[in-house]
């Protein structure tokens, strides 16, 4: 692929991108969960992500929650997530994964709060991840584990508390 650049309104140069380097950051997409979703206390649940900002080709399914890029390549796939504790000082432990293939988690977000409890945490997660393309597919999940109470996950129509997405960087 070329690029052409312009200067004083002539072409200037052309430039190759160097090989694996496709220049087009799609498939891509960002989703986010458009209302709170209550979780099981200290129980890996999928995040309902369920409605688009926006999906280049079609990838990801609000219905199943997963990203399943149909051209092959590496990823920069990231998440963030407002996670709850639904009530003051009750959060101990939370993690967030990307989880490829519903078998391999791919990475990991954990921290700890047994030392001092909090209501709220704000996490992003981010990963390279590479897909074949065709079957291939991740989803985000959460952990909370909760000291009293039903954990949260929060959401909004209007903003992005948790959102999920991912584009493509190259073979």
């Amino acid at each position: 692929m070329a690029i052409i650049t312009l200067k004083n309104n002539s072409l200037s140069s052309v430039t190759e991108l160097p090989s694996g380097i496709s220049g087009q950051n799609y498939p891509a997409f960002e989703a986010y969960l458009s209302s709170s979703q209550s979780i099981s206390d200290a129980v890996r649940t999928t995040i309902n992500v369920n409605t688009e900002h926006f999906d280049t080709d079609g990838c990801y399914d609000t219905g199943t929650y997963r990203f399943t890029p149909n051209v092959a390549g590496k990823y920069f796939c990231y998440a963030n997530a407002l996670l709850d504790a639904v009530g003051t000082s009750n959060l101990n432990l939370v993690a967030l994964y990307f989880l490829k293939n519903s078998a391999t988690t791919v990475a990991e977000r954990l921290v700890s709060f047994q030392s001092n409890p909090a209501q709220y945490f704000n996490a992003p997660i981010y990963k390279v991840i590479e897909f074949n393309g065709t079957t291939d597919y991740i989803v985000f999940q959460a952990y909370i584990d909760d000291i009293s109470g039903t954990p949260s996950v929060g959401g909004n129509a209007t903003d992005s508390r948790t959102n999920f997405g991912a584009y493509r960087i190259g073979d």
